[in-house]
């Protein structure tokens, strides 16, 4: 999927290689990957969590964790979920 962050287009792809975490956010291609296994509530923060890096590299990391949790405590609380998945 491509998107756009900060005026900028980046890649979200589900292909990390890294197991030592849930997804990767690298600024030298723009892209966001995500480990493929990652369903439901996970994938979610996940993904919240590597665009917070993607929109602000130098926020530090207790407050992107902060924010992904209370983002997608709100958003799986109102119903939201990956169609089809």
């Amino acid at each position: 999927m491509r998107v756009k962050i900060n005026g900028q287009w980046w890649t979200i792809t589900e292909d990390s290689d890294d197991r030592g975490s849930y997804g990767v956010c690298t600024f030298a291609d723009r892209s966001i990957q995500l480990w493929p296994g990652l369903r439901g509530q996970r994938r979610l923060r996940t993904l919240i969590h590597e665009t917070l890096h993607a929109l602000d590299w130098s926020m530090p990391h207790p407050r992107v964790e902060k924010f992904e949790r209370t983002i997608a405590k709100i958003l799986w609380r109102d119903g939201w979920r990956r169609d089809g998945k």
